[in-house]
């Protein structure tokens, strides 16, 4: 076998372009990249009658063309070392001294890497001198009557600054009535413009023999100038025109994109992008800065009594004030609705900045008139400072924000520094919120339940439904660790539902097996009754279970009664009732207690709160309270419930002042649904001195005594309820930390 040696690429590309370039009826140069001869074709040294084509290797490129074209060639040459294409037209000089006028082009050739490495110039002999002369002057009568009628204004200087052309605009704009004209001195003219950016920009042009553009404000005409200068070979080219107008509505559209409508105070927009100057001038010189925000705390009262125009007016006067209160210390922004913030850079103290917002807070409050009603506008401010509050300048905004939550959450009308514990538990929040939806998506809700004894006759008399979830890697969980989802309008809501749908289900299961279980109670919170339809749901679901409605009982603690919706509560429990839904009072006395709800509700069990419970034989006013409480209600027919009981000590105090019912781990911690049956079966009765009963081991985890409603849940502090609690990062309730050593 035999092998043919083939040429290599690089040597049929370079041959293949040498024959095109000697192929070629025009000129054509080949450049190294700083403009010096290294090829020149066969075409070109003949129409340039050179009797020695090398005699031009190594020579620069420009000094071909005669002294008043070099200009124009060289402006092509650099147009081309930039990478783009240059043209020019000019007299070229050829042997015996004859000149021919040439038009050509210089172009860029780059390697593969983009790296521009040699120019070509392809060029062609165009006219006669003569001819060309001819030309040229008919050229510049041409263009005399175009730049007598272009819109630009045009000036030319030479480089003393003497004026050495001006087109009737630019006489019309700049002359100052003849003062400016051919011949005379630019500055002379213009002596305060000497220094201004109008100077400084001609002398840059001069200096890098570049163009330069920019705006310009001409102070002895107060107009705007859009300039273009081009270097050239005497001076300077200027081509310039009145932008005042333009200037004028873009300035104008550039405020209203940048301030709020209402109150001419600067928007988000602005507010963020002076906030970011400020930080990156406040990391370079580690100066402090404070972002402040602002909310008025009564302001959705006075738009809907008042109507729009009122809450208009109030957000206008205080953004007045708050201008005024700042006197050019800060930057002051209504960043949306009610809600306004402040940027201090200068002078930033704690002290300092603490005073300013006490003072605003004084000024604010001030009454409002308008139309003859006098308007209050109370305000909350939060504050975050940097680096004191923070050394995370990325933070202050969220800081401040979650400083105005911890403000209103004080009763509003407040001042609040950001604390970051705050942060943190904004972090606990969410974290409970997420555990709390991902359980409702998984149908992850439990109910599990802890029995109720008669004192009287030992017997079992129903179940209290406690909620519970399972989480796929820890198991059944305590409700503290997503606490925060039931006061969440929304979740609270849900996490009913579920627990409703359960415990009809387990009821009918349990009714389908002839179960006697007595009544089971369920916790209701205050959103739950914000429907409206809240009875009817309830009973509709009995009666599609075909469960008798004195199987269930209602549990609500008395903050429901205290919400705006209280109405919707009474007429709800009432239509409960007087279907044979019992009402139990839940908590009672821990702190919302009233006489008034035992006689307008209809409640017909009230429970002892544990806390008291757990005084009995400790704490004389805890039988004090006891007692007074068991009084109240046996006088009114209403029975009572003691919860958490946890010792025999207890059970027998409770039995001899007459308690009705028993509840706690004395008895038995909750049960699983699938565990209720057992425990009736098994059930004997308190005999002992101990609880008779003890949770299974799977259900350990879970072994909380509580509700949904988080003031009355407790934790024996089983091992996955303490991963749940990193898991989370949700804290229990600091009251129930006694029980965790259960």
């Amino acid at each position: 076998m035999s092998y043919i040696q083939q040429e290599p690429v690089w040597a049929r590309t370079d041959r293949l372009a040498r024959t095109i370039l000697e192929a070629s009826s025009d000129c054509i140069f080949l450049l190294s990249r700083e403009g010096r001869i290294e090829r020149l074709n066969g075409a070109g040294a003949r129409m340039l009658k050179l009797v020695d084509p090398s005699s031009v290797l190594g020579t620069r490129w420009v000094e071909q063309w005669a002294v008043a074209s070099r200009d124009h060639a060289e402006m092509a040459l650099k147009l081309a070392q930039q990478g783009e294409q240059g043209r020019f037209s000019g007299l070229a000089l050829i042997s015996a001294g004859k000149r021919n006028w040439w038009d050509g082009s210089v172009i860029p050739i780059s390697d593969f890497d983009g790296t521009i490495s040699q120019l070509a110039v392809i060029a062609r002999d165009s006219k006669s001198t003569s001819e060309a002369f001819r030309e040229v002057k008919d050229a510049r009568e041409q263009l005399e009557m175009v730049l007598g009628s272009t819109t630009d204004s045009i000036v030319a200087v030479d480089r003393n600054w003497t004026v050495t052309y001006l087109n009737k605009r630019a006489a019309d704009l700049v002359g100052l009535d003849g003062a400016l004209s051919v011949g005379r001195d630019l500055w002379q003219v213009y002596p305060d413009a000497v220094g201004s950016e109008f100077h400084q920009n001609y002398l840059q042009a001069l200096e890098t023999q570049s163009p330069v553009q920019f705006e310009g404000h001409l102070a002895e005409l107060e107009i705007w100038l859009d300039v273009h200068a081009f270097p050239t070979a005497d001076g300077l080219s200027i081509f310039f025109r009145d932008i005042t107008d333009a200037k004028r509505s873009r300035d104008e559209i550039f405020h209203l994109a940048h301030h709020d409508a209402l109150t001419g105070l600067a928007n988000r927009a602005m507010f963020i992008r002076r906030l970011d100057a400020a930080k990156e001038a406040a990391a370079t010189s580690r100066g402090a800065l404070a972002v402040i925000y602002i909310d008025l705390d009564d302001f959705k009262a006075v738009n809907d009594t008042l109507g729009h125009d009122a809450g208009d007016a109030l957000l206008e006067v205080t953004a007045q004030r708050l201008q005024a209160g700042l006197n050019g210390r800060g930057l002051a922004s209504r960043i949306g609705g009610d809600e306004f913030a402040i940027l201090l850079e200068q002078g930033v103290d704690r002290a300092g900045v603490e005073q300013l917002v006490l003072e605003l807070q004084r000024q604010l409050a001030k009454p409002v008139l308008h139309q003859n009603v006098q308007l209050t506008c109370r305000a909350s401010f939060g504050i975050s400072l940097y680096p004191e509050s923070d050394g995370r300048l990325s933070e202050l905004m969220k800081n401040a924000d979650l400083a105005l939550y911890q403000a209103k959450r004080a009763g509003g009308q407040q001042c609040a520094f950001f604390d970051p514990r705050v942060r943190e538990q904004i972090q606990k929040r969410v974290s409970a919120l997420s555990c709390a939806h991902d359980a409702l998506e998984r149908n992850a809700i439990i109910p599990i339940y802890q029995p109720k004894v008669s004192f009287r006759t030992g017997q079992v008399t129903g179940f209290e439904a406690l909620l519970r979830w399972e989480h796929p890697r820890e198991g059944v969980q305590p409700p503290f660790l997503i606490k925060d989802a039931f006061e969440d309008p929304i979740l609270s809501i849900e996490l009913g539902q579920r627990m409703l749908a359960g415990v009809i289900r387990d009821m009918q299961s349990w009714r389908d097996s002839e179960l006697s279980f007595g009544s089971i109670a369920i916790n209701v919170s205050a959103p739950e009754f914000g429907r409206g339809d809240f009875a009817e749901t309830v009973l509709s679901q009995l009666r599609r279970a075909n469960l008798p409605t004195n199987l269930l009982e209602i549990e609500v603690t008395e903050t429901v009664f205290l919400d705006d919706g209280s109405d919707r509560v009474e007429t709800a429990l009432a239509d409960l009732h007087r279907n044979g839904v019992s009402i139990a009072l839940d908590d009672f006395g821990t702190g919302y207690a009233s006489l008034t709800h035992l006689r307008k509700f209809p409640v017909s069990w009230l429970k002892i709160d544990r806390s008291f419970v757990s005084g009995l034989g400790v704490d004389p006013d805890a039988l004090a309270i006891v007692k007074a409480v068991m009084g109240l209600s046996h006088s009114m027919g209403i029975q009572v419930v003691a919860e958490g009981i946890e010792t025999n000590e207890q059970w027998k105090l409770l039995k001899r002042r007459g308690c009705d019912l028993a509840q706690g781990y004395f008895i038995s911690r909750p049960l699983s649904a699938d565990m209720v049956p057992g425990f009736l079966a098994n059930w004997s009765g308190v005999t002992g001195t101990t609880s008779t009963r003890k949770l299974p081991v799977e259900l350990s985890p879970a072994s909380i005594e509580g509700t949904h409603d988080t003031k009355s849940i407790s934790t024996t502090g089983g091992q996955g309820g303490y991963s749940l609690l990193a898991l989370c990062e949700q804290e229990h309730d600091p009251t129930n930390r006694r029980r965790l050593s259960h």
